[in-house]
């Protein structure tokens, strides 16, 4: 059987984690310091970490790069109650993925099954997402365009009402706006659909929108999603 091992200090969390990570048909170890993290890696041999970056007697980065020292091929998951810099300083240092707490089950066994699971099941899913991805990226496409043609119509309707001596001004304002839209509106509203259809799962945002998770993670943040 797969072992998951849980590195966290919060006995409720923990918990939930222990619960739904056993109900998905895997061994849980826990370890509530980094210290004990380290060693229960060399003992059990997990097939994945997931590693929560407040622990209290070792800064989580610290321990993930402990961790990729010892086994620098042990796929290892970051917990973390919302997307912050040490988040994604922990995907640059090798962490496989990101874990938002309170826990999304649905996110969280696929992220183990990517992650761990080898089963045909497993295949199966990713061969789904990878079905689904060309279908999502034309509905993405032909919503991209028909927002920049609906900008475009109210753009002209307004240069139409102006008179002749604002006119210079008011294309280069439309071109700046209209680039503004293509360059961060746009994304950001394609990034705040995919989300809302995919039920926040993050896994499948970036898998749709055709990015990696970090990417997606900076984008998230920078617009504050």
């Amino acid at each position: 059987m797969k072992k998951i091992l849980i590195v966290n200090h919060d006995s409720s969390l923990t918990f939930s984690l222990n619960e739904l990570i056993t109900s998905f048909g895997y061994k849980t170890e826990i370890a509530t310091t980094g210290e004990s993290a380290v060693l229960l890696v060399k003992q059990i041999l997990p097939d994945l970490v997931l590693l929560d970056l407040n622990l209290p007697d070792m800064k989580g980065i610290q321990v993930l790069q402990e961790i990729k020292k010892s086994q620098s091929n042990l796929q290892v998951a970051i917990l973390c109650s919302k997307i912050n810099n040490n988040a994604l300083t922990a995907l640059k240092l090798g962490a496989c993925d990101i874990i938002e707490t309170p826990v999304n089950p649905r996110e969280l066994e696929l992220i183990i099954k990517t992650n761990v699971d080898t089963t045909n099941a497993s295949k199966d899913l990713m061969q789904n997402l990878r079905d689904d991805f060309e279908k999502f990226k034309i509905e993405i496409t032909n919503e991209i365009e028909l927002l920049k043609k609906q900008f475009k119509s109210d753009e002209k309707k307004s240069e139409c009402a102006l008179n002749l001596s604002s006119r210079n001004a008011t294309d280069a304002h439309t071109k700046t706006i209209d680039e503004e839209m293509t360059l961060s509106d746009i994304e950001k509203i394609a990034i705040t659909r995919a989300l809302i259809r995919y039920n926040g799962n993050k896994n499948l945002v970036a898998q749709k929108l055709g990015i990696n998770r970090t990417t997606l993670y900076t984008k998230i943040k920078k617009y504050n999603l």
